[in-house]
């Protein structure tokens, strides 16, 4: 809009001034600059605009990679902690009491862990059906209980029976755990065998989905508006922005409340661990780009959600940026034409003058200096040598003029001396009324050599005519 209204108001300033040459070579001057700086104002935006779209789909690639490769070393990290502790408490079967230092170390030293456990299975040490002691940190401190109870049956647990079931470590689906810490986690849990091999219970360390959300804050870095969340194996929402949907809802049930099939592909696609991006309209009919990328270790899926139209905002920027160093630079460019081309055109202004001062009369009419050697002093060269040959074409009218006034006096003198001799008195003969003659002689030339007398001699009547020859 700004790059046409320069256009147009080039265009009013050129009509103003149609008459002026100056004007017309700087309108079509400076409208091909401001075409050209319009086209390349649109594709800089252009390229500019991909560029960030670009930039922006790498940082929130970047950005998943990163919140997914810093999840899977914390993981691993308890993976670690659990096994190197499940040694330990093998050789110390036979020492339970000493189960709750191992406990408080694990939780102690590593941060990721929120709480542990050592489920033993049912009647393991006689007399105590459940045997689970249990430690979790709370506000910077250890708190120390047990999941013994016929009200919270750890025997059925995810987090022991498929540890029991496979002989081999598990993550468990994350869930809200009521009768330990009393937070949303998610259990990793690794089976304890005797000597012989035989199943003996599980050693778990919990992480909390608090811990998780945390390090998904920092996809907000994205663009203002940017959200996340996180999905289970089986689709289950483990972090959103709404939290009554945490461990409540799935993306699955909210395809099916939407009905929208587009959202239940985009779940199947993120379930089953694939990486991309989505574009699809929000509910206020806003575009918004969804990416995500899968959590290697648990199988789970992180997505960052961000309006499409905050990645322009720094394209907006330096859109206005260019426009406004286009606008400035056709602004110099105006001036710059304005005087280069009024002092270019000056010379012709001073040669009009000169013309019209030759026109006049005056051959001495001075012309413009001209320095450069190009089509001016070409120029200059043709008005000296018009006046100069106007000059002598004068001096040379008014040599003939002064030659013809001569010759027309002389001819006048012999004109009026070849009247004289003729006769002029008619009729001639006063003294003989009976007689009358007339005579007119017309030369065809200035003067001729004809001549005529008519005259009385005795009585009888002459007539005379002659012819005078040069030639």
């Amino acid at each position: 809009m700004i790059v046409f209204n320069a256009i147009q108001f080039l265009c009013i300033f050129a009509f103003m001034r149609k008459h002026s040459l100056a004007s017309r070579l700087s309108f079509w001057v400076i409208l091909t600059t401001a075409l050209v700086l319009s086209v390349v104002s649109l594709f800089v935006n252009f390229m500019v605009m991909l560029g960030i779209i670009s930039e922006s789909e790498q940082k929130a690639y970047s950005m998943l990679d990163n919140a997914g490769d810093h999840i899977d070393k914390e993981l691993i990290a308890v993976e670690s902690a659990v096994l190197n502790t499940i040694p330990l408490i093998q050789q110390n079967l036979n020492h339970p009491e000493r189960f709750d230092s191992f406990l408080s170390r694990l939780v102690e030293i590593n941060p990721t862990i929120a709480g542990s456990t050592i489920a033993m299975e049912p009647d393991f040490y006689k007399g105590k059906h459940f045997f689970s002691p249990y430690v979790y940190s709370e506000a910077d401190s250890l708190i120390h209980t047990t999941l013994n109870g016929e009200e919270y049956d750890y025997f059925s647990q995810e987090w022991y029976a498929v540890p029991k079931l496979q002989k081999a470590p598990h993550w468990s689906e994350p869930y809200l755990d009521t009768g330990g810490g009393g937070f949303a986690m998610t259990t990793y849990s690794s089976p304890i065998l005797d000597k012989e091999g035989r199943f003996c219970g599980v050693l778990t360390a919990d992480v909390s989905l608090n811990w998780l959300a945390g390090v998904l804050d920092d996809f907000d870095e994205l663009t203002p508006s940017a959200f996340n969340f996180l999905l289970s194996k089986s689709g289950k929402f483990l972090i959103h922005p709404d939290s009554t949907m945490v461990l409540n809802a799935s993306i699955y049930s909210m395809a099916d409340r939407e009905q929208n099939e587009l959202i239940a592909e985009l779940g199947r696609k993120m379930t089953a661990g694939e990486t991309g991006s989505r574009q699809f309209s929000g509910r206020d009919k806003q575009v918004m780009r969804l990416f995500y990328a899968p959590i290697s270790k648990t199988g789970w899926s992180m997505a960052i959600i961000c309006p499409q139209e905050e990645f322009f905002l720094t394209s907006r920027v330096v859109s206005r940026i260019v426009t406004a160093l286009m606008i400035i630079g056709l602004i110099i460019i105006i001036l710059v034409c304005h005087v280069v081309l009024r002092r270019l055109t000056k010379p012709l202004r001073v040669f009009t003058a000169s013309a019209d001062a030759i026109a006049g009369g005056d051959l001495h009419a001075p012309l413009p200096e001209i320095r450069s050697n190009d089509e001016l002093m070409t120029l200059k060269n043709s008005f000296a040598t018009m006046q100069t040959s106007l000059e002598e074409r004068m001096k040379q009218l008014k040599e003939v003029n002064e030659a013809q006034g001569r010759i027309e006096g002389e001819l006048q003198s012999a004109r009026a001396i070849q009247q004289s001799m003729l006769p002029s008195t008619f009729p001639p003969f006063e003294g003989c009324p009976e007689v009358a003659a007339y005579g007119q002689l017309t030369p065809a030339k200035e003067v001729g050599g004809d001549l005529f007398d008519i005259f009385i001699r005795k009585r009888k009547l002459y007539f005379c005519i002659g012819d005078i020859s040069v030639h």
